[in-house]
C-alpha cells in the first residue's frame, strides 16, 4: 500500500482494496470487527504521523495504550441510515479523535441534523465513543457490558475515590465483585443492554474524582 500524508486517503485507500460494504456497512468483518472501526482509524492516523515524522512503525505499542471497550450489542452507523460510505468513514474517523464530550456532542447533533434521530447501533456507538473518554480520565484499561454482567478492569492506579468504590462493594457485595487487585465485575442479569450502559456512567459518576 502506498502512505500518503492524510489518514482519510490511507483508510480510503484500504476501502478500496477491500471494499467499503466490507468495512464500513452492517456486514463488519476480519480485523475491523476486532478492533472496532474508531480504533482502526486512530492506528491510522498514528501510522500517518509517525511516518510523517520519519518514525518507525511500532503499532505494538499502539495496542499497548489501547482502552479495550466490548460491547455485545453493534454500535455502528449502518448503510440505512448514512447511505455514502465514504461520509460513514468521515463520522467514524471524527468520533475517534474526540477528545472532550463537547465534541461527541456536536457530533450527535450534527448527526441527527442530516440524517435524523439516531438508530439503535448508532447510538450504542456514540456511547461507546463517551464511555472511551471516561475510562482514559478514569484509568480503566477495559470495559465490557454482556448479557450478564459489566465488567471493569483498572490500571494499577487508577484515577477514581477507592472509597466510593468500597462503599458500594460494601453495601452490595452480591452485585459488586472484587476479581484480583484491578478488576471488578458488576452483576446486571435483568437490565437490559441500555439500561446496563446507563448503570455503568451512574457508578463512574459516583467514583470518579472531585473537580478541585
Amino acid at each position: 500500500m502506498e502512505y500518503t500524508n492524510d489518514g482519510f486517503k490511507l483508510a480510503e485507500l484500504d476501502l478500496q482494496n477491500r471494499g467499503a460494504g466490507e468495512i464500513l456497512g452492517d456486514e463488519q468483518s476480519g480485523q475491523i470487527q476486532q478492533i472496532g472501526m474508531s480504533y482502526y482509524l486512530e492506528l491510522l492516523d498514528r501510522a500517518v504521523d509517525m511516518i510523517k515524522n520519519g518514525q518507525t512503525l511500532q503499532l505494538e505499542d499502539s495496542q499497548d495504550e489501547r482502552i479495550k471497550i466490548e460491547f455485545n450489542e453493534a454500535a455502528l452507523l449502518p448503510d440505512n441510515y448514512i447511505y455514502d460510505p465514504q461520509v460513514r468513514l468521515s463520522y467514524y474517523q471524527r468520533l475517534a479523535k474526540c477528545a472532550q464530550q463537547n465534541n461527541i456532542n456536536t457530533i450527535v447533533i450534527e448527526l441527527i441534523d442530516r440524517f435524523g434521530s439516531l438508530p439503535e447501533s448508532a447510538q450504542y456507538l456514540i456511547e461507546h465513543a463517551r464511555l472511551r473518554l471516561r475510562a482514559k480520565q478514569l484509568g480503566i484499561t477495559r470495559l465490557d457490558i454482556n448479557d450478564k454482567s459489566i465488567s471493569i478492569e483498572f490500571t494499577d492506579q487508577p484515577m477514581i475515590n477507592t472509597d466510593a468504590l468500597f462503599k458500594h462493594i460494601q453495601t452490595n457485595p452480591a452485585k459488586f465483585q472484587l476479581r484480583g487487585q484491578n478488576s471488578l465485575n458488576i452483576v446486571e442479569e435483568t437490565l437490559t443492554f441500555a439500561d446496563k450502559i446507563e448503570s455503568l456512567n451512574t457508578l463512574l459518576d459516583d467514583i470518579k474524582l472531585p473537580t478541585k
